[in-house]
């Protein structure tokens, strides 16, 4: 069971993610040269693209930055797609599955390609799920499978090191919806 107390964290520290700092200084009751500067700069930018969008009782949409604000994890482990053990880092499953408030027995999750899965919530919390979004240090590409893959930690368990769970190890991610397709 997710704790409401982390949830709640979860959220504040993404909503101060996505606030602009002009919006952050009208909130203190000033709009300080700084901030003004930082928000015309923001608006002469190219917005990031969403990389990630999670649907549940509180739908996120995420970018690079935000999912790297996140905490993190490291896994280390073998894939059928790499050779020898890998070192991913990403975002906790279970932390996304608390922050968007996902409470189904499923989540479907979808890649770029439209190519879906479907994982039992109770995986993430079994097992450290990771989205990763870095292999060996480095952000991953398309090309590599990325910008987000979905790695269970196969050199932990051997359990999983099945096709049943390949299967659920989507590459080039683009979506996670709460329930089955």
């Amino acid at each position: 069971m997710p704790n409401p107390m982390f949830s709640r964290l979860l959220a504040l520290c993404l909503s101060l993610l996505v606030a602009s700092p002009l919006a952050l200084a009208r909130e203190a009751g000033s709009e300080a040269p700084a901030a003004r500067n930082a928000a015309s700069q923001s608006r002469d930018r190219q917005p990031e693209p969403v990389i990630l969008t999670v649907t549940g009782t509180r739908p996120l949409s995420l970018t690079a930055s935000q999912l790297q604000q996140l905490p993190q994890r490291t896994i280390r482990t073998v894939t059928p797609w790499t050779e020898g053990v890998r070192e991913f880092r990403g975002v906790l499953l279970r932390d996304l599955l608390t922050l968007a408030d996902i409470h189904s027995e499923r989540i479907t999750v979808r890649a770029l390609n439209d190519y879906f899965a479907s994982i039992e919530t109770a995986d993430a919390y079994r097992y450290d799920v990771i989205l990763a979004t870095h292999q060996d240090g480095q952000p991953m590409s398309r090309r590599q499978k990325g910008p987000v893959w979905v790695i269970y930690p196969l050199s932990r368990h051997a359990g999983l090191n099945q096709t049943s769970y390949h299967r659920k190890m989507v590459w080039q991610v683009k979506a996670l919806e709460a329930g089955s397709p």
